[in-house]
């Protein structure tokens, strides 16, 4: 369920790095619990950023011989149903780089430290890359995993470097922060191809920075501002008449766009409605939003569905800064416009207004107003009088099913297994919540 996409950075081939001819290994840090719910679903290095998500930015940069990759025992048999690789049993026969999933492989840091040999790499305590020998590589990787206290063996033996904060991403609102810079960077030297374009159609800017793949429908009527930066638009998508869209943008394969007013920084994956205001969001493959309301600087999961009218908040009335919960701490993410994030399977109903800096958990339902996280597998009705109820775990599986289905997509066991392994996961979360376990009623 990738996104497709054009990524062209030349970053690190123009310094000889585009082959680093060995092993890598990509692991999952304790730092993913802070993308949560998003990475409840699936590694934080399938998140997206700008036209593709963060493993294959690397893949597509590092074009390593394999790779091979790390995650939650619970996330195995999905990852590797998705990726193709090997996950968390991966066979040690060469030199190995090993790199977190979250890295920010363009940092200037990132690029000089592949240059070195034999290292290991911290950012604040958390390990970035390390790279070593096959003997050291092994080692490392006790029981599928990689074994910290060996770790602190291994790094008297070879160079211990402290990176910066920058080399990794910390927190969610940072993909969304930095998505227009990715779409910028990833079709920086992406070649045009003129296509014929209706002459009903206007465009704002460099003709040259509008990108149409093949079977791309566009009706009269629509406007594209190439000013700020790229539009690209994957095959089979369709853009009805009357939409506006800035760039950067990405538009991924088989999406619709109705009428809508797309500003920058904004990435539509595979499979997505969208009409509306949408500004600075990443929408993952198969989501909806497909009616009138405003969608800004947030970050929705897969399978999710907005209903009409549903707008998020992404600026205080203060013009300070948005605060987000996260693990019982209140985070100040220094930016004054962040909207929220919606886990996968995650609906809304008509007309409900969800304010900045909310978290809302996998497969839960949205009602009226709502001014403070949702827990996973909730019904959330407070503003409209309702109690918040526990969604039935069966009830999910089969929402999710019929969503599917709508799609002419097959709902596979994984997904299933999945689901009903974070459903126990989230018992607590909703516990302490206060939501109800019995069936939802307003009364």
């Amino acid at each position: 369920n990738h996104i497709q996409q054009p990524i062209q950075n030349t970053s690190l081939t123009e310094i000889g790095l585009y082959r680093i001819n060995m092993d890598l290994l990509i692991f999952e840090g304790e730092e993913t619990r802070n993308f949560y719910p998003l990475t409840l679903t699936r590694p934080a290095f399938s998140l997206t950023l700008g036209t593709c998500t963060l493993l294959d930015q690397l893949i597509k940069m590092l074009k390593p011989k394999k790779y091979s990759l790390i995650v939650p025992n619970y996330l195995c048999r999905i990852t590797s149903k998705k990726c193709k690789a090997e996950v968390n049993n991966p066979s040690i026969e060469d030199e190995t780089t090993i790199i977190n999933g979250l890295v920010r492989i363009n940092n200037s840091s990132i690029e000089d430290l592949l240059k070195k040999r034999r290292f290991v790499a911290f950012s604040g305590g958390r390990l970035v890359i390390a790279k070593l020998g096959l003997n050291d590589a092994r080692e490392l990787l006790h029981n599928g995993k990689i074994d910290m206290k060996i770790l602190k063996d291994i790094q008297r033996r070879v160079e211990k470097l402290n990176l910066s904060e920058e080399c990794l991403f910390s927190f969610p609102w940072e993909l969304v922060v930095g998505n227009s810079d990715a779409i910028l960077n990833q079709l920086f030297n992406i070649d045009n191809e003129d296509r014929n374009i209706n002459s009903g159609i206007k465009i704002i800017g460099p003709r040259n920075k509008l990108f149409i793949e093949k079977d791309v429908r566009i009706e009269e009527g629509v406007i594209f501002d190439t000013r700020d930066g790229p539009i690209y638009i994957s095959s089979f998508s369709e853009i009805q008449a009357y939409s506006r869209i800035s760039g950067p943008t990405y538009i991924g394969n088989t999406s619709l766009i109705k009428s809508a007013m797309i500003g920058s920084g904004t990435t539509i994956g595979d499979h997505v409605r969208v009409s509306g205001e949408i500004e600075n969001t990443i929408i993952s493959n198969y989501s909806n939003k497909a009616h009138e309301g405003y969608l800004g600087h947030s970050y929705l999961g897969e399978w999710v569905n907005m209903g009409a009218y549903t707008t998020t908040s992404d600026l205080k009335n203060t013009y300070g800064t948005i605060k987000i919960n996260l693990e019982n701490s209140r985070i100040n993410t220094g930016f004054i416009k962040v909207g929220s994030f919606f886990g996968d399977n995650s609906k809304t109903s008509i007309g409900t207004y969800v304010y900045p800096g909310t978290r809302i958990g996998i497969s839960s339902h949205l009602h009226g107003h709502i001014l403070e996280d949702v827990p996973s597998f909730t019904i959330y009705a407070k503003s409209l009088g309702g109690r918040n109820s526990e969604i039935f775990i069966e009830s999910a599986i089969e929402t999710q099913k019929r969503m599917m289905e709508r799609r002419n997509m097959e709902q596979i066991p994984e997904e299933v297994d999945m689901l009903r392994e974070i459903f126990k996961m989230t018992k607590d979360e909703r516990s302490t919540a206060g939501v109800l376990r019995n069936r939802f009623s307003f009364n």
